[in-house]
């Protein structure tokens, strides 16, 4: 082998070599510069949101919101019976309304429940009289039976106005016809008094049927 042929089998061996390195590294230089998938950050926590409080006394549903309660019931009161009157006093009695009425001319100044005569007894007789009298803590006698009554007003001789602490039924009610008084006109103790205290000798007294 010549001097040159050596020489060039060296440059060969060791050109061969060096070019498998500089492949490997422009390969490595490559991937180096390639775009690669980037980590994934993780996904930032939900913020808690605490749930709403709740009231302690709980919401009544409006489907289910009790009714309002209904006013009660009046009873309601028959009409004045003063207009046209004309004498200064007069009690106005209704057997069959079972009320009463107390004028002052043609102005009405109270009214009351009543309660008349039974049917047995042949009821209150009607028609017009003025007060004769007025006593109080006085005892009554009808049927063969005494009754005290603190205010008492006659009108009619045994026929008068009076409280009846012994009634057991409403003043004004139907029971009358029954189980009421033996002519006379109850009224109940306020009322009575009342009407004892304003009430003149000589006040027009008409009983109605």
């Amino acid at each position: 082998m010549g001097y040159h042929s050596v020489k060039a089998s060296r440059l060969v061996r060791w050109l061969v070599p060096a070019l498998l390195a500089a492949l490997v590294l422009g390969v490595i230089a490559v991937m180096a510069t390639r775009p690669g998938a980037r980590p994934r950050l993780a996904d930032a926590p939900h913020a808690f949101t605490p749930p709403p409080l709740r009231s302690a006394t709980p919401e009544v549903s409006r489907k289910t919101r009790p009714a309002p309660p209904a006013p009660a019931r009046r009873t309601a009161t028959p009409p004045s019976r003063c207009r046209g009157n004309v004498v200064g006093q007069r009690v106005i009695v209704s057997i069959a309304g079972q009320h009463a009425w107390i004028c002052a001319g043609a102005h009405q100044v109270r009214d009351s429940a009543v309660t008349t005569g039974t049917v047995v007894s042949g009821g209150t007789p009607t028609g017009t009289w003025h007060v004769q009298a007025k006593q109080t803590d006085r005892w009554l006698g009808a049927g063969g039976e005494a009754y005290q009554v603190k205010y008492w007003m006659p009108y009619d001789g045994d026929y008068g106005f009076h409280d009846a602490t012994w009634q057991t039924f409403a003043f004004g009610g139907p029971q009358y016809r029954t189980a009421g008084s033996h002519g006379c006109v109850h009224f109940p103790m306020a009322t009575m008094a009342w009407l004892y205290n304003w009430a003149q000798v000589g006040a027009t007294v008409t009983i109605a049927a």
